[in-house]
């Protein structure tokens, strides 16, 4: 989600929403815009690969964006990701700041007030926290790439700095692990509130299917995982251990690309492809017995509301946000890496069936999009109510 979005119509409000292009194009829908184009965000990232300075170039496709803000009478501005190579943040921040916008800012990663990192769990780094600031990244090689240069010091000051000039702001966080985050950074001078993801629940529901007799799995109790793209950070190698490591009564299913992962695919582990339509997932994570997330890093994971919309217990490490989605009835967290502990919860709920589909559909409500929408739009109408009377 590199995006930013503008107060626009929705429910009686104007709402519209800029990102950049992927390469080969994308899809137009009302009310959208893309900020500049592929070769643009290429050479942005190309020069701050090199330099350390993401978010210091891309000028003529900001410039085009700012003057469709002006166009649109824009009142206030959404901040989503805004590291991916595509907006030049001095340019974005004195429009912000000479027009006197209030600013809602959702924090999908660490980002915003780190030097590079969008996660620094798996480094264990907290230079962020400290007086220094960030210095010396460990993580150079790791999105949003810094390959040559280690400016990691001066990206941290110089956010430190420029994104503390915004004068209204309310930072959002989708889980209570990235508030607190928040709260102990720089940015914790501005309100942080916790406002959830939503997930489409009128997809995403129990929804029947052959898949385990395509896959001669009957009698099994499937454990599914699924990632984009799997490696070491989503857990991988997990999954993969526990493929060899329960018997025959279990089958690890896990959907998504394993290309670059680093870790050789065992016979006992089924691969599927990464399945983009939601009624197929939904078919899925509804053939599953237990959802099992063994993230390394995570805010605050679809993937986990998205099972439990389907009536799939979750089972995760108790990583970011992961363990906030499902509660007691519907769930387990365990300690990251603790691979003799999720062996046995695995074990001791395949068991009892204590997890029930009704307790995940029932926990599931909780995470429609209706109800994120609705909390967004009160922040917003607080704002500018707020914005008006100082004016």
């Amino acid at each position: 989600m590199n995006s930013i979005t503008q107060y626009g119509w929705v429910r009686g409000e104007e709402i519209y929403t800029f990102a950049p292009p992927e390469e080969g194009g994308m899809p137009n829908f009302p009310g959208h815009f893309y900020v500049g184009n592929a070769a643009e965000r290429k050479e942005h990232q190309r020069i701050a690969e090199r330099s350390g300075r993401n978010g210091f170039y891309s000028v003529d496709a900001t410039k085009r964006m700012l003057e469709i803000f002006d166009e649109l009478n824009t009142q206030l501005i959404h901040l989503h990701n805004i590291h991916a190579f595509s907006f030049n943040l001095p340019l974005l921040l004195d429009y912000i700041n000479d027009r006197k916008l209030p600013v809602v800012w959702t924090l999908h990663g660490c980002w915003p007030f780190t030097g590079k990192c969008v996660h620094f769990t798996i480094a264990k780094c907290g230079k962020w926290e400290q007086e220094e600031g960030c210095r010396d990244c460990p993580q150079l090689n790791i999105w949003p790439w810094s390959l040559e240069t280690d400016n990691s010091s001066f990206m941290y000051q110089w956010k430190k700095e420029h994104f503390c000039r915004i004068q209204d702001m309310t930072i959002v966080a989708p889980s209570h692990w990235m508030g607190d985050l928040a709260r102990r950074s720089f940015l914790g001078k501005y309100p942080v509130e916790v406002i959830h993801n939503g997930i489409n629940t009128w997809r995403f529901c129990p929804t029947e299917s052959d898949f385990r007799e395509k896959y001669h799995l009957q009698d099994k109790i499937i454990l599914l995982g699924v990632a984009a793209g799997w490696g070491y950070r989503k857990g991988f190698d997990t999954m993969c251990r526990l493929s060899e490591r329960l018997d025959s009564r279990y089958q690890v299913v896990i959907v998504g690309k394993t290309d670059g992962s680093g870790d050789p695919v065992p016979d006992s582990l089924l691969v599927l492809p990464y399945e983009y339509r939601p009624v197929e997932l939904a078919k899925i994570f509804t053939a599953a017995d237990f959802f099992i997330n063994p993230t390394r890093e995570e805010n605050y994971p679809t993937v986990n509301m998205e099972a439990l919309a389907c009536g799939t217990p979750v089972i995760t490490y108790k990583t970011g946000g992961s363990p906030e989605i499902p509660d007691e009835s519907c769930g387990r967290g365990v300690p990251c890496d603790d691979l003799e502990e999720l062996i046995r919860v695995i074990e001791e709920e395949s068991q009892s069936r204590r997890l029930t589909k009704e307790a995940c559909l029932k926990r599931a409500k909780q995470f429609g999009q209706d109800a994120m929408s609705e909390a967004y739009l009160n922040l917003y109408r607080k704002m500018l109510e707020m914005t008006s009377r100082n004016t």
